[in-house]
């Protein structure tokens, strides 16, 4: 072919281009622009055009999804290959996660040049359809903590991520099979008052958004409460020198099966148990293990040890009362040791001169310190 036949050809191709016009930019010319369609399932582009479709040869689009929420990763889209679709709808499937915003960054470029993708692209923004809950939260292993001085009775779960929620005004619901209904202290805890520590109960807990409550419940025995110390560990304590948590068998050791270690970040708030902001964490273990070392901690813990017993729970025997464990350390029982020595001379001195006095200040101890449960809070523990 001569020079002027390539010259003719490729001032063809030049006028061909400056006269084209790529639709998936704003500036498309005579090309409107498309009207966007959602579904559970996936997002629709259709252009209104006679003079083009999306499936034409002569173009290559690429898309990209770009979600708001920064735990969903970035994806690359392919529209879908459905013969059903209409010639001029441009379709692709989204992720399967309810009441999310995505930025949908669409471009194109010309097939076989060496033409950029185009940076001026749709800003089409979307939110997902909402849906009601797809689960509840699970209840902590033995999960409950009994207050008999206030007849209180805490229970705590494993609250669910925000992208669980599916909708919004996202919250927990939480009864007993009596009917009776806990006050929401968080998103991870609840409290019941005026509890009957006399009877057996089972405790559920939904979540629910605007849309209603998830369809299944978890569920959490809490047994008769009144005989609870004697199936309670023993002598807790927490050694800061190798962040390890000790104690010993409970003195009812019949159908022991193990030991349930719970903790959490310590809240701000002196009516939680448990932060919020942080998720709780909790261990089982064999009726052998008497102990948990963690590696150095980052920030303050609280922490619960509780047995585990084979479900007696029609029988009315208790199957575990959990045990705050609250920040103790080698050092701070030196120093202990050192203030109970003192402590012994003066109640002696006590003894001998008051003894009205310290009957009345044993009185005031059981009502500060209840037999049923001890506490140690703010370990230094990080798992």
């Amino acid at each position: 072919m001569s020079w002027r036949a390539n010259s003719l050809v490729l001032l063809a191709w030049l006028i061909s281009f400056c006269g084209a016009q790529i639709p998936c930019t704003r500036h498309s010319g005579d090309v409107p622009p498309p009207k966007f369609t959602i579904t559970d399932k996936q997002c629709c582009l259709e252009w209104e055009s006679e003079n083009w479709n999306y499936h034409d040869t002569y173009l290559d689009w690429q898309m990209e999804l770009l979600p708001h929420n920064p735990k969903i990763k970035r994806q690359r889209l392919a529209p879908n290959d459905d013969d059903s679709n209409l010639e001029e709808e441009l379709c692709f499937n989204i992720p399967s996660f309810p009441y999310q915003k995505y930025d949908l960054k669409l471009s194109c470029s010309y097939t076989d040049r060496l033409d950029p993708w185009t940076d001026d692209y749709y800003p089409l923004t979307f939110l997902t359809s909402p849906a009601v809950p797809f689960h509840p939260p699970k209840f902590v292993p033995n999960g409950f903590f009994h207050d008999p001085l206030k007849r209180q009775l805490s229970v705590l779960w494993v609250q669910l991520d925000d992208l669980e929620f599916n909708g919004p005004n996202f919250s927990y619901v939480v009864t007993t099979d009596t009917g009776k209904r806990a006050v929401l202290v968080s998103n991870n805890s609840a409290i019941f008052h005026d509890w009957d520590a006399t009877r057996s109960f089972i405790v559920s807990v939904w979540s629910r958004n605007s849309l209603g409550p998830s369809e299944d419940r978890s569920q959490l025995k809490v047994p008769i409460l009144t005989q609870a110390r004697s199936h309670q560990p023993q002598e807790l304590r927490y050694h800061e020198d190798n962040f390890t948590i000790s104690w010993q068998a409970p003195q009812d050791q019949e159908g022991l099966i193990g030991y349930v270690v719970s903790w959490c970040s310590a809240p701000k708030n002196s009516s939680q148990i448990c932060d919020d902001h942080y998720p709780i964490h909790y261990k089982e273990l064999e009726p052998s293990q008497q102990q948990l070392t963690f590696v150095r901690p980052t920030r303050l813990h609280n922490v619960a040890v509780s047995a585990k017993y084979k479900d007696s729970f029609l029988g009315g025997k208790p199957l575990v009362l959990p045990r705050l464990v609250r920040s103790t350390n080698e050092t701070y029982n030196l120093w202990l040791g050192f203030y109970i020595g003192l402590s012994a001379l003066a109640l002696q001195f006590l003894l001998c001169v008051i003894p009205v006095s310290v009957r009345k200040l044993h009185k005031l101890s059981d009502k500060l310190y209840p037999m049923s449960y001890d506490l140690i809070l703010n370990a230094d523990i990080e798992p």
